[in-house]
């Protein structure tokens, strides 16, 4: 583990408690946010809270806030336990270093069932924007499942690495760079589909003073944030920088929650 490099992995780990912190913070805000909207607002195609509350989308938008809860707790605890109980330096860098730790192993799990849960979301979306087409998401459907495969292929690796205490980390490298790419693909083939689709539908013209609000719904109903985040993780890990990819990958289950908490927000604000 003792490498060129290694070292910044310690200070992306502080970087990533500090940014997934106020991350989390924020989707805190727009989770009640969206819990109150919803509870409180008329929606004619809902009457009922009980029935907007048991919808799927937001079903899945909590499932998101809940593993983004488990994945900052682990966050939290790992800076915690290298400060206080590791006792060096070295040690530091060896845990930071070591993602076949019990801890490394289940944020792995809980950024796949993210990445998994949010790419699910955005591709039922596409499916109810464009009339339920099942053909416009086709594509996405299989990249889903390759990735849940190659996900669980991972999450298996790890889980065997940490029995034998020997990391494999240009093989896990790898992997973790193409599941970026598997997911990113998909989601770039929605983001353009759905903001195809609203832009084909509303009735605001460039030139008006709208634009800014016409963006801003093309930004939130498309995922955009996601898929950005997404791209950033993907251009990281087939550039093979372990320290400036770990710092998107473990805040990625955080944007991907608050991306799709985002939907549900607006729709509350509008209807308000």
């Amino acid at each position: 583990m003792q490498g060129p490099g290694i070292a910044i992995l310690v200070p992306a780990d502080l970087v990533v408690l500090v940014l997934e912190s106020f991350l989390y913070g924020v989707l805190v805000l727009l989770f009640v946010s969206a819990v109150h909207f919803l509870t409180t607002r008329r929606n004619f195609a809902r009457p009922r809270a009980k029935h907007r509350l048991t919808s799927v989308v937001f079903l899945a938008v909590t499932a998101l806030f809940v593993v983004e809860t488990a994945h900052w707790i682990l966050i939290v605890y790992e800076a915690f336990f290298g400060l206080i109980h590791l006792g060096n330096t070295a040690s530091e860098v060896a845990f930071a270093a070591d993602f076949a730790v019990p801890s490394g192993v289940a944020k792995i799990v809980f950024l796949f069932v993210a990445i998994l849960v949010g790419d699910g979301i955005v591709t039922y979306r596409l499916w109810i924007i464009w009339g339920r087409n099942v053909k416009v998401v086709i594509f996405p459907i299989v990249t889903h499942i390759a990735l849940a495969v190659l996900g669980l292929v991972l999450i298996v690796k790890m889980v065997t690495w940490a029995a034998s205490q020997k990391v494999d980390f240009g093989e896990e490298f790898t992997w973790e760079a193409a599941s970026a790419v598997l997911s990113l693909l998909p989601n770039l083939y929605s983001t353009a589909f759905i903001a195809l689709r609203i832009w084909k539908v509303t009735d605001v013209v460039f030139t008006s003073e709208s634009t800014l609000p016409w963006f801003l719904l093309i930004l939130i109903e498309s995922a955009a944030l996601q898929t950005f985040w997404l791209l950033v993780c993907a251009v990281t890990a087939v550039l093979k920088s372990e320290e400036l990819f770990s710092i998107p990958a473990n805040t990625l289950p955080a944007i991907i929650a608050i991306s799709n908490t985002l939907i549900h927000t607006r729709v509350g604000w509008s209807q308000g």
